[in-house]
């Protein structure tokens, strides 16, 4: 396990007593690539990275702005 993957679990783990945020409820070694991974809960939207590569251009300054604050605060932001 890199210190980078763990880094991410203990930040996640710190923000995941918040509703607006993805769930994590582990770890485990991925099989193929014995590459560590987190069990997440499903996002039935998809992922804001794939939202932003669909729609970066579509989607105003204050809008991905409001985002970012959103994600900062953990509070839930409309697509």
């Amino acid at each position: 396990m890199t210190d980078h993957f763990l880094k991410e679990v203990i930040s996640h783990g710190i923000t995941s007593s918040n509703d607006f945020i993805i769930q994590c409820y582990g770890i485990t070694r991925d099989p193929n690539t014995d590459d560590n991974i987190m069990v997440m809960e499903f996002a039935e939207d998809g992922s804001l990275h794939m939202d932003l590569r669909r729609n970066f251009d579509k989607i105003n300054w204050q809008t991905k702005l409001e985002r970012l604050y959103s994600i900062a605060a953990g509070h839930v932001f409309n697509y």
